[in-house]
């Protein structure tokens, strides 16, 4: 087994932990800030706990105010088909 390959492997793997489950830490090294401790382990769903939720109008579906959806149902048959593809050798 080659070791260039599996260090390649290992570098991509480091990448994508960083990007993906470290990306708070990540971006904050890169705007050269220090990211908490508390911060870093509170997650992203703690960050914003001291804001309050503003509520949003939810427009009413019965009053009908958006366009109807039309739908056409038809119903189907499976056939087979003959020529849909050709592989070599037959």
């Amino acid at each position: 087994m080659r070791l260039l390959p599996v260090l390649t492997a290992l570098l991509v793997t480091a990448v994508l932990y960083l990007l993906i489950l470290e990306r708070d830490t990540l971006l904050a090294f890169a705007r050269g800030e220090d990211a908490s401790v508390e911060d870093v382990l509170d997650g992203p769903n703690q960050a914003n706990a001291t804001e309050q939720a503003t509520p949003v109008a939810v427009a009413d579906a019965a009053r009908g105010d958006r366009e109807k959806v039309r739908v056409i149902a038809r119903a189907s048959v499976a056939q087979e088909v003959d020529s849909a593809v050709i592989l070599r050798g037959e």
